[in-house]
């Protein structure tokens, strides 16, 4: 056998065995959608009380002042210890509030507050958790944050209607099963429809379509001697397949139509997933929200868009002496094929635009009322005319944001919101620079 076909021969087996290495990889790989064992939910509350702090049951508390929520009316015969200023007062599952000065009316105590960090509650202690999410154990859908919506079943899901300024909402959302890898998802579909904005009519309609994976969830606290050492939390598995879609044209006046969607939250009681009495009320809420702001200028103008995007990650927070950091983890990324068309026959002098972005899931831990760390998977698609180039772009992505207000576990850090990981793509016609 010459030379020449032995290295034929060894060439051909090289590649054979570098395609065959390469398909072993790519089989062998971590599947973000493959079986995961997370291990059983588990929960760890181990705490000393400071020596000013006072538990009360939740029958204690008659009502709570809706002007400003810092009066808080207890039933006398519930509280057997008497409040002093500075105490931190707990009502189980209810609040945790400092006491600023309190005084009896007949059968009742009422009590001025402010509000209270848990290193004030608490002088020693670690609380952790690591679970996978049960939309059984939802206690409640808030919409704003501030008004409680039924769970309400129309025998294909969870359907929400409802009206907020101009604009009409109806948001389905059926529980789909259990993915792959353990985590329950969800079956989405939101529609917004506007008819109405300052400076005249826009008819736009704003949709989301597709499914989303709840992630399990962990985090920890640290607090020792009254002081907060280190606080973490991470999200496992999230993962949204979302097709965004809008339309827009002029009605009548033309003009901005800007929506900010108020978040709908399914909201988690940490007791009740774990079934443990915890007396610190601690939610973990999952959220979705929609932000829009529609430019249709004159009668001629029309923007219509679609586009399907894929994030897949693990995303977390880390809190110690330094300053917060994000740690995200990206599985899997797409961005489909943007279709989009915008324009304007009659050339107004303004640009015609579309900004659209869905932010799902939206993960958030609240402590005691206050929101202490958000992570959230964003889904963005824009389009825009511009004048007079006529240059029409368009622009989608998938990104990762998250925030974070810590003052209530004793940081001094100041608020922030970030984003942390981004991936997008942009199409525009000749005209454009």
């Amino acid at each position: 056998m010459s030379v020449q076909i032995q290295f034929k021969i060894l060439k051909k087996l090289f590649l054979i065995f570098i395609l065959f290495a390469i398909l072993f990889f790519n089989r062998c790989k971590d599947d973000p959608s493959g079986p995961v064992n997370y291990g059983p939910n588990k929960a760890l509350y181990e705490v000393e009380y400071s020596s000013n702090t006072i538990i009360l049951p939740s029958d204690a508390l008659i009502s709570i002042d809706t002007v400003n929520y810092s009066i808080y009316t207890l039933d006398k015969n519930k509280v057997t210890t008497k409040l002093q200023p500075n105490d931190i007062l707990i009502i189980s599952e209810k609040a945790m509030r400092k006491v600023i000065n309190c005084k009896e009316e007949d059968n009742f105590i009422i009590v001025e507050t402010t509000e209270a960090k848990l290193n004030e509650a608490i002088k020693n202690g670690k609380i952790s958790w690591d679970f996978t999410p049960d939309l059984s154990k939802v206690t409640q859908v808030l919409i704003n944050k501030k008004y409680a919506v039924p769970l309400k079943n129309n025998g294909d899901g969870y359907e929400y209607e409802f009206e907020i300024g101009n604009w009409t909402f109806q948001v389905w959302m059926n529980p789909k099963g259990t993915a792959e890898n353990g985590l329950p998802e969800l079956q989405i579909n939101f529609i917004a429809v506007n008819k109405a904005c300052a400076g005249g009519k826009i008819t736009a309609t704003l949709g989301a379509k597709g499914s989303t994976r709840l992630p399990r969830q962990n985090a920890e606290i640290n607090i020792n001697n009254n002081q907060t050492t280190s606080f973490s939390t991470k999200n496992r598995g999230s993962h949204s397949e979302l097709t965004l879609e809008y339309s827009a044209v002029f009605s009548e006046g033309g003009g901005t139509a800007i929506l900010e969607l108020p978040e709908i939250v399914l909201r988690m009681p940490l007791s009740v997933l774990l079934g443990i009495a915890l007396p610190i009320p601690i939610y973990i809420d999952y959220g979705i929200s929609l932000g829009a702001t529609v430019n249709i200028p004159s009668v001629t103008a029309t923007a219509i868009g679609k586009v399907k995007l894929i994030l897949d990650s693990d995303e977390g927070l880390k809190v110690e002496n330094t300053a917060p950091t994000f740690q995200p983890s990206i599985n899997d990324k797409s961005l489909g094929e943007l279709w989009f068309d915008i324009g304007d026959m009659s050339i107004s002098p303004a640009p015609a635009e579309v900004k659209y972005n869905v932010a799902c899931p939206k993960v958030s831990l609240n402590i005691a009322g206050q929101e202490i760390a958000w992570l959230a998977s964003v889904f963005r698609t824009d389009a825009v005319l511009m004048v007079p180039s006529l240059c029409k772009a368009a622009f989608c992505q998938v990104r990762l944001d998250g925030g974070y207000k810590l003052g209530m576990l004793g940081f001094n850090f100041d608020e922030n919101e970030t984003t942390f990981f981004e991936y997008g793509k942009e199409v525009k016609t000749p005209e454009c620079p």
